[in-house]
């Protein structure tokens, strides 16, 4: 037996010692995650949340303005475009035209069909 067999593991070498020491380095690195991607959930969470309501709000906006414009022009009107037949073309483009303001131009239908 050579004395080398005798002799006793360094405790820097002592493989239970090693496995345990990971171990526990892995288990704080997971915990160190866990944090970090809560702290990163919980700020862009708080970021896009004024974002959302400000989108919605800007939406809701835009869309009754349109409604009341809409409303403007089609609701004074005794006689309403979508009632002018369309052998009246020159009447609903010259009413139109005076309800927007602007001269307008229809195009012309009749030579596709």
């Amino acid at each position: 037996m050579a004395p080398s067999q005798n002799e006793m593991t360094p405790e820097r070498l002592n493989l239970a010692r090693l496995a345990h020491h990971r171990r526990r380095g892995l288990a704080a690195m997971a915990v160190a995650a866990v944090l970090a991607a809560f702290v990163v959930g919980g700020a862009v969470g708080w970021v896009a949340r004024g974002a959302e309501e400000a989108t919605t709000s800007s939406d809701l906006t835009r869309f009754t303005t349109d409604a009341l414009e809409a409303y403007r022009l089609y609701a004074v009107e005794v006689r309403h475009p979508v009632e002018v037949p369309g052998d009246q073309r020159p009447h609903l483009v010259e009413w139109l035209s005076k309800r927007l303001g602007s001269p307008l131009r229809a195009p012309e239908l009749e030579k596709m069909g």
